[in-house]
């Protein structure tokens, strides 16, 4: 396997900090009632942590050679962690379960 050195502007920069231990912000997502503030909140983290690009499609895994290929699936999983940790249990729970439904029914 090949190594690339990535440096801190990298898209694909993982910053020691940037784990998947806590909400990266303040307002916990419940419902369609307070998604405009969760949302805004999320995408201006998401900006400063150099992670925005995942989301928003901007940084595709494709767009990257092959060798960067498992660096963007770790940015990915971190990314995914941090919106799950930012959601309420009850809309964390209903998500998981509405994904599950979608694979399940997506094998038949």
């Amino acid at each position: 396997m090949t190594t690339t050195k990535i440096n801190h502007t990298h898209a694909l920069f993982i910053h020691p900090s940037n784990t998947t231990g806590g909400p990266i912000v303040s307002t916990m997502l419940a419902g369609s009632e307070n998604y405009s503030i969760w949302s805004r909140s999320m995408r201006i983290q998401l900006l400063g942590k150099n992670k925005l690009g995942i989301i928003d499609g901007t940084w595709k895994k494709e767009d990257f050679s092959a060798d960067l290929a498992h660096q963007w699936e770790r940015c990915y999983a971190i990314v995914i962690g941090w919106i799950l940790g930012s959601v309420t249990n009850e809309f964390y729970m209903q998500e998981l379960f509405m994904q599950s439904v979608k694979n399940d029914l997506g094998r038949s």
